[in-house]
């Protein structure tokens, strides 16, 4: 917008100061937004820019082969997780089948447990009572393998004279055999 064109229009000079400052303010103003609309449309190319070589690095991807990965290492780590329940169970069915030999008196684990039909007492529904019953039986056909409960029948104890004199006699004897000197009362 010209001064001469807003004489024309029969504005004084200070309307036309007046309006030219106005005008100047609306045009800084669209400048600094077309300014701003530039920006972001650089800062977009950018950004485009970057997910383009993004994306060309999936250009000779097998997505196929990815999925069948993805695939094959989730029935590794289902296969871990049931090996690992396995190992549990196992671990369990050992520490009860040594908790109840104990129990029973068992000498020697191994032993008994050897004697013990594992697969059967595994795959029992009642396990505590068949492994107890197993245990049992074999007890009753080889207490040899269990701690006695029974007093002892045939207490052994010293016959004869047991003073100290006889004692120390019989070990001045066993002194002089070995050539040592005798004990002194």
């Amino acid at each position: 917008m010209k001064n001469e064109d807003l004489q024309t229009l029969g504005l004084n000079d200070e309307q036309i100061a007046e309006v030219q400052r106005l005008n100047g303010l609306d045009v800084n103003k669209a400048k600094k937004d077309y300014e701003n609309i530039f920006k972001e449309r650089d800062e977009y190319k950018a950004r485009n820019k970057d997910l383009t070589e993004k994306l060309k690095g999936f250009d000779n991807v097998d997505v196929q082969g990815l999925q069948n990965e993805i695939q094959k290492l989730n029935e590794e780590v289902a296969n871990k997780e049931k090996e690992y329940e396995m190992k549990i169970a196992e671990r369990d069915f050992n520490d009860n089948l040594n908790t109840i030999i104990s129990k029973a008196g068992g000498r020697n684990a191994k032993t008994i447990i050897a004697l013990l039909d594992l697969e059967n007492l595994k795959k029992s529904n009642n396990r505590d009572e068949d492994i107890t019953k197993a245990v049992e039986d074999i007890k009753k056909e080889n207490d040899y393998l269990f701690v006695s409960d029974e007093p002892v029948k045939n207490p052994v104890m010293a016959t004869g004279k047991n003073t100290s004199t006889d004692s120390l006699e019989e070990t001045n004897k066993i002194r002089a055999v070995m050539g040592l000197a005798p004990l002194k009362e």
